[in-house]
This record gives structure tokens, C-alpha cells and sequence, in this order.
């Protein structure tokens, strides 16, 4: 009942992307849509993501020159935002985008991924090091000679600034696919404090045909050259001659996961190298400078030093705390699911160990926020909801719950199934509040599908596992070429190494550990597997 049917979305202005919402949406959709009597809901659960995003794809909220997406919407309709950008959203929204394609195939949402990833890397990452910053801000000077600060200065245009810019016929097109106006599109209830007065904050319904019609030109393609000509224009002016918004060069551990886990999601469904390779740089550079080389542990940020430009600390080291932890184990799955390079493993296996050491609450059997050997904390707190981040201790679960099938350790479900019964009551009671927590749930109980190759040209396998829609999976790939270090934990794995017919292809389809008879083809395991896949 909460959910806006007109613009996508939930609830009313300020309006929020909560990419925890679709998240749960999608898994729900994908482990129900089999069901009797589901596939109604399934198909539900998907058309409000895809309205949503692809609402925001079109509004103010997504910057419609320098990509990338602004913290939250004033309004209904996703127009006028507030500037700031943050790097939490663009990791858990592009994890959504790459979802939904995967699914639906909306040429809008992918190409709405592809900017995203792009903003990232150009404007929110260390080019040297491939770290991430944490944000850039919502105000900023109109122009280099101006001394005050005004929101959204940076992105806004005036009426005449377009068409001094533009040549008079684009401009009119622009203007008219853009929605601007002479005294601006600014309601003057989204801008009490008159800073976008007569500014225009780009926003379309993407029906490219209309603009075509009104302004008789050949085609869609035609149209789409010329708004393509003046983005260049304004974007050129805009780097050039604005002073560009403040950016929080700093590199949090947590939020740095959240991107990791947005490029390695990007990377499958789209079959993108260039995310691997950010997605592997960015992890790199976590294990090189925010894990202490002393004590192992995890620290929670660093910093660039502004005169060197290198990476630099607060005079005491501060460790990571229960959300760094979570979302970089998380990010790690996820990579290892891009790359399959089982180091990636082994390394969420060892934070996770640190995890549990260092936050455990044996009294409740849920994970406090911090660690438990900082004498400065005098009242250690337990998060329950998500909210603009998933809950870390519901992103845990998660982890136990992937981690468990990998490494075959039964410890790790023990203490997913007490994290579960610490939450009975906050999930019968406040369900709407716990999407992550309920997501992890739903996928426990109906089961992980553990897929095992063992193949010496697996590529066309991992490619259509990696590009279809199944949340409760694992895959584990044991070609021989491969040193696995995995099977040195999971000993289990060795019985589906068969040296007389490495040649050949073997696919396992296994659910919580009971594996059927092996196929040996691409086409034998996509009649197993095929169902289990959500589609649109």
C-alpha cells in the first residue's frame, strides 16, 4: 500500500531509492515465482523495481549530464534532489540496476549501470590506488568568483545559460525533452531558501517519439545525436567554469564494500572486464591499506594526505567496525562469484573469523557494532534495521549463510540459525523494518543451490550462470588447471574430482549438499537449471 504506482518508489516526499526494498523484492519474486498461485506476485515484485529505477533513471535524482545519483528526492516525481552523492548509494543501487537487467533486459536500466560505474570511476576514485572516496557535497559555488555556497549550483541551469550555450534549434529540443522552463522547473515548495530560483534541474518521461513528432525530425536516432551534442556542451561548460562540489576524500572500509559488491554484480550480468578489474583493484587496495600489518585487523578509513596525495591515518588507527567487516566479507563473495579467484574466499573466511571474535554478543546471539577491546566504548549497541545501508548484522547472516556452503562449516550455519531466533520476534513484529534480514531468511529456508564445474572450457557455463537471476546460489569451479585452495577447507570437494574425465564437462546441481547425477553438457544442465531462473 506504501509503494507510489504513478512514480515507483515508497511512501511520500522526501523520497528515498531503498535499494533494500528491491533487493528483497527480487529474491522473494525468484524463490516464490514457481509456487502456485505466485507468479502474479513475482511479476508484481519485478515491475515496481523496474519502475522505479527506471523513474530515477529519467529524474533529477540521476545527475542527467555527469551520471550518478543524488542522495534523495524532495518531490514525488524524483525531480529536484538533494546534490549530495554518496558512495553507499551508488554500490546499492547499481547492485539493484545490475539485478533488474539481468531480468527484465531494460536497455534504460543498463545503460543506467554503465553511467553509474562510470561516475564512480571518473569522479569518486583514486586513479593511482583504485580506492573509493566516500562522497562528494550538495552545494557548491555557482561560478569562481562567487564566495557563498548555494545546493545544487553545480548541476542547475537557467533558461538563458541553455541557450546561450546550445545553437538556438537544439536548445529548443533540449529544453522541451528536458522539461525546461524560462522561469525554471524548480517548484518553489522543493526550494524553500530560493537557491534554485528560475533554475532548471533536468528531468524527462524518456518518450523520445513525442520530441521527434513536435520538432519533425527524421527519427529517434536523429534526436538522440543532438541531445547527445549538447550533454557534451554543457557537461565541457560545467567542468570548466563551475567550481566543482567539495569531495570527502576519505576511504571507508564498509562503503568501499558496498561499490565492490555493485561492480562485481555489473560485471556478471553485463559480462564487463573493465568492472572485474575495478572490482579487484578496489579490493587490493583494502587488503593493502586499510588491514593493519601488525594485528591483521581491519580498519575502519584512511585518508589522502593533500599535499603528497598518498594514503595516510589518524594518529591512532581506528579498527574496522561491524559494518566494515560485513560489507567487505560480502564484497568479497560477491568478487569471487565475478572471478572465481579463491583467494577472495579464504580472505572472507578469515575476516569473518575476525568477526565473530571481535563483535559476538553470546548473551543476545546477534553481533554488536563494535569491538568489544575498545575501552572507550562504555555501551556497545546492537543494529537492527536497514535503512540508507542494509543492517550490518542482516548482511552477516548473509555471509554465514554463503560462507557456510563454501567452506562446508557447519559452525557458520550454527550460528546463523542463533543469529535467526534472536530476530523471531523484531521479524513477526516489524517485518517492513528487516527486508535484508527476511531475504536471508527466505533463502535459508528454501535452500542454497551449490553448482560445481568441473570442465576444461567452463567459460560458456560460467557466463550463462553468471548473467541469469538466481539469489541462492553458489558455484565452484573445479577445472584442474586451477590450484584449489578452497578444497584444502572443504574437503568434501575432493569427490568430484574425476582425473579420467577432466577432458570432458561434469556440471553438479546440488541443494544444501545433495547433489543429483552430473550432466555433461551446457544444454543437459540449462533443463535443471533453467527453472530456477527468474525472468520477465
Amino acid at each position: 500500500n506504501d509503494f507510489d504506482d504513478e512514480n515507483g518508489g515508497f511512501g511520500t516526499r522526501p523520497k528515498f531509492p531503498q535499494p533494500v526494498n528491491f533487493n528483497f523484492l527480487l529474491t522473494h519474486a525468484a524463490l516464490t515465482h514457481q509456487a502456485k498461485g505466485k507468479a502474479d506476485i513475482a511479476k508484481l515484485s519485478i515491475d515496481m523495481t523496474q519502475l522505479t529505477l527506471k523513474k530515477m533513471s529519467l529524474g533529477g535524482i540521476n545527475d542527467q549530464l555527469g551520471k550518478g545519483f543524488h542522495r534523495y528526492s524532495t518531490d514525488d516525481l524524483w525531480h529536484v534532489p538533494h546534490f549530495e552523492k554518496m558512495l553507499y548509494d551508488q554500490g546499492q543501487i547499481a547492485v539493484v540496476l545490475a539485478e533488474t537487467y539481468s531480468i527484465t533486459k531494460d536497455e534504460l536500466i543498463g545503460q543506467t549501470l554503465r553511467d553509474l560505474i562510470s561516475y564512480v570511476e571518473h569522479d569518486l576514485r583514486h586513479s593511482k590506488h583504485g580506492g573509493f572516496y566516500c562522497a562528494e557535497d550538495a552545494d557548491s559555488l555557482p561560478t569562481k568568483n562567487d564566495t557563498k555556497k548555494k545546493e545544487g549550483a553545480f548541476y542547475a541551469w537557467t533558461y538563458d545559460e541553455l541557450y546561450k550555450l546550445l545553437p538556438e534549434n537544439h536548445a529548443d529540443i533540449f529544453c522541451y525533452y528536458y522539461q525546461c522552463k524560462k522561469n525554471g522547473n524548480v517548484d518553489p515548495m522543493q526550494d524553500p531558501h530560493d537557491e534554485l530560483k528560475n533554475q532548471n534541474v533536468l528531468i524527462t518521461d524518456g518518450n523520445h517519439q513525442a520530441t521527434v513528432d513536435k520538432f519533425q525530425l527524421k527519427n529517434i536516432t536523429e534526436l538522440k545525436e543532438i541531445l547527445s551534442a549538447c550533454h557534451k556542451i554543457l557537461l565541457n561548460y560545467r567542468n570548466e567554469n563551475r567550481p566543482r562540489p567539495h569531495r570527502d576524500e576519505k576511504f571507508l572500509a564498509s562503503w568501499n564494500g558496498l561499490m565492490i559488491s555493485g561492480l562485481a554484480r555489473a560485471a556478471c550480468v553485463l559480462q564487463e572486464s573493465k568492472y572485474t578489474q575495478l572490482a579487484e583493484q578496489a579490493i587490493n587496495f583494502i587488503r593493502t591499506y586499510l588491514i593493519d600489518s601488525s594485528t591483521k585487523r581491519l580498519l575502519r578509513a584512511c585518508y589522502i594526505d593533500q599535499k603528497i596525495h598518498e594514503i595516510e591515518y589518524t594518529e591512532l588507527k581506528v579498527n574496522g567496525f561491524l559494518d566494515d567487516y560485513a560489507f567487505v566479507i560480502q564484497a568479497c563473495i560477491d568478487l569471487y562469484e565475478t572471478n572465481l579467484n579463491e583467494d577472495l574466499l579464504i580472505f572472507a573466511y578469515d575476516l569473518q573469523k575476525q568477526q565473530d571474535e571481535f563483535f559476538w554478543d553470546s548473551n543476545k546471539n546477534r553481533y554488536f557494532n563494535t569491538d568489544g577491546k575498545d575501552a572507550s566504548i562504555i555501551l556497545r549497541l546492537s543494529e537492527d534495521h536497514d535503512g540508507a545501508e542494509p543492517a550490518p548484522n542482516a548482511v552477516s547472516a548473509l555471509n554465514l549463510l554463503r560462507l557456510g556452503h563454501y567452506f562446508n562449516d557447519s559452525s557458520l550455519h550454527d550460528r546463523l540459525q542463533l543469529l535467526f531466533k534472536s530476530y523471531t520476534r523484531q521479524l513477526s513484529k516489524m517485518p517492513m523494518t528487516m527486508p535484508t534480514m527476511i531475504r536471508c531468511f527466505e533463502m535459508y529456508t528454501q535452500g542454497m543451490n551449490e553448482i560445481i564445474i568441473q570442465s576444461s572450457n567452463p567459460e560458456e557455463i560460467i557466463q550463462y550462470i553468471q548473467t541469469s537471476y538466481v539469489p541462492n546460489k553458489i558455484i565452484i569451479n573445479l577445472n584442474k588447471k586451477t590450484d584449489h585452495k578452497l578444497m584444502q577447507y572443504n574437503k568434501e570437494l575432493t569427490s568430484f574430482i574425476d582425473d579420467k574425465t577432466n577432458e570432458h564437462t561434469r556440471i553438479f546441481l546440488c541443494r544444501n549438499f545433495q547433489c543429483q547425477l552430473p550432466v555433461s553438457s551446457l544444454k543437459e544442465f540449462k533443463e535443471k537449471f533453467d527453472p530456477l531462473i527468474l525472468t520477465y
